[in-house]
């Protein structure tokens, strides 16, 4: 139930439950041996649901619009993760409205289209924008 929770709360459909059930388990068995804990389970779900999130923010056939971050700003970002191991607070305000400022302005030519996008970032990254939504803008949903 938590697993459904975290999902929905990320706006992840959940109406192929088959499949997410399967994502699930597969994603829980990998855990097995290890202190339980509930965001690497939905990690391991989003990953292999990762169609089913795609269809959701855009038709079949359509192109999606991802947006990425800078490879010299992610890893200076997640150097900041692994170094406090809390993303709570593993970024610099000033830094944090940069990105989001950013991500906004890139945002603007596709919101303006009514269409749906992703941000695609590496899973320490990810949490990073997960935690702050104010951050994802429009529609999108930090994808991967």
């Amino acid at each position: 139930m938590s697993i459904c929770r975290a999902l929905l709360a990320e706006g992840v459909p959940l109406k192929d439950f088959r499949k997410l059930a399967e994502a699930m388990v597969e994603s829980a068995a990998e855990q097995q041996g290890e202190t339980y804990s509930l965001d690497p389970i939905v990690d391991g779900v989003r990953k292999r649901i990762g169609s089913l999130i795609i269809q959701s923010l855009v038709p079949i056939n359509m192109p999606l619009p991802v947006m990425t971050l800078n490879a010299e700003l992610e890893r200076l970002l997640t150097g900041a993760v692994s170094a406090n191991g809390d993303t709570a607070y593993s970024v610099e305000p000033s830094l944090a409205n940069q990105i989001v400022a950013a991500f906004e302005e890139a945002a603007r030519p596709i919101k303006a289209q009514a269409r749906g996008f992703a941000i695609v970032t590496s899973p320490g990254i990810r949490s990073i924008v997960k935690d702050d939504q104010a951050a994802v803008p429009g529609n999108a949903r930090p994808v991967f």
